[in-house]
């Protein structure tokens, strides 16, 4: 075994710059492609609640949201600026800037994906 090292002392170590944060989340699927996503979504069409699933986009250090919304899905590109803010462009257009992909799934009124149970 061996005992793992303390707590890390302030300042040192990873640093937790809101890109890292949503990671330990259950809707974040890194190994998901866009059709893994839709293959995930689609029972969950007939839900009334909207869910969502973060995923590495194609385009290498953005991200990626699948999400339900009114039966359909939808697939939105998330990028992350030099400053660790992450921004997307909504319906409208207009680019919209946040802290975290929390911030980004609350905006679009989400609910975070819940993998099934493994049996």
């Amino acid at each position: 075994g061996g005992g793992g090292g303390g707590g890390g002392a302030a300042g040192g170590g990873e640093v937790d710059d809101g890109t890292t944060s949503f990671k330990h989340e259950s809707y974040w699927c890194p190994s998901m492609t866009r059709a893994d996503a839709e293959a995930a979504l689609t029972p969950l069409l007939g839900d009334d609640r909207d869910v969502v699933i973060c995923r590495p986009s194609s385009k290498g250090d953005s991200y990626a949201l699948s999400y339900t919304k009114e039966g359909k899905i939808y697939h939105t590109p998330v990028g992350v600026d030099g400053s660790n803010k992450f921004f997307f462009t909504d319906w409208n257009g207009e680019r919209r800037d946040f802290d975290d992909m929390g911030g980004v799934v609350e905006y679009l009124e989400l609910e975070k994906y819940e993998p099934p149970a493994a049996e």
